[in-house]
C-alpha cells in the first residue's frame, strides 16, 4: 500500500519498487485490490518498438 500511495504507477514500477515479490503474486494483488475498490486500473495501448533503424 505504501508503493499504492506513491501515485499512479505501472506494473514494471510497482514490481521493481517491491523487493521479492513475484510477477504472479503482485497480478494476483492488484487484481485483489482493484476488486475491492482500493486501487483503480487502466490499460493503456502501447506501440510496438521497432529495432535496427
Amino acid at each position: 500500500m505504501v508503493e499504492r500511495a506513491k501515485g499512479v504507477r505501472r506494473f514494471r514500477e510497482l514490481h521493481r519498487a517491491i523487493p521479492g515479490i513475484s510477477q504472479r503474486m503482485l497480478t494476483l494483488t492488484t487484481q485483489r485490490l482493484c476488486r475491492d475498490g482500493l486501487a483503480k486500473r487502466t490499460a493503456y495501448p502501447t506501440m510496438m518498438r521497432r529495432h535496427g533503424r
